[in-house]
């Protein structure tokens, strides 16, 4: 379906889709989580796009690529996990007028 030159293309500005994805989300989650929080999976999402550097061949080979890309996703789960428990916690920083009224 895809050529070779359009799979290396994509393989090659693969990490820096993940690079802008950890710029959004700073922003995005603003309503949900303090800065630290946030700063925090950015990062992580940083070093998960930063593997993509690495693959050759798969993102499951080398042993330790894909022991990276794991350990990557569960941070990434469990910081998500955790900021969705601090807002839940917290209620909504910016409440909406429930009353109906318009």
């Amino acid at each position: 379906m895809f050529t070779e030159s359009t799979r290396d293309f994509y393989n090659h500005i693969e990490p820096f889709i993940w690079y802008f994805v950890a710029i959004l989300i700073i922003p995005a989650l603003r309503k949900h989580a303090p800065v630290k929080q946030r700063l925090v999976l950015a990062s992580i999402v940083c070093v998960f796009g930063t593997s993509d550097f690495y693959e050759s061949e798969a993102w499951w080979t080398p042993w330790w690529l894909f022991l990276w890309k794991a350990i990557s996703l569960g941070a990434m789960c469990l910081m998500g996990l955790h900021i969705r428990k601090l807002s839940r916690r917290a209620g909504p920083r910016n409440p909406v007028a429930s009353d109906g009224a318009k």
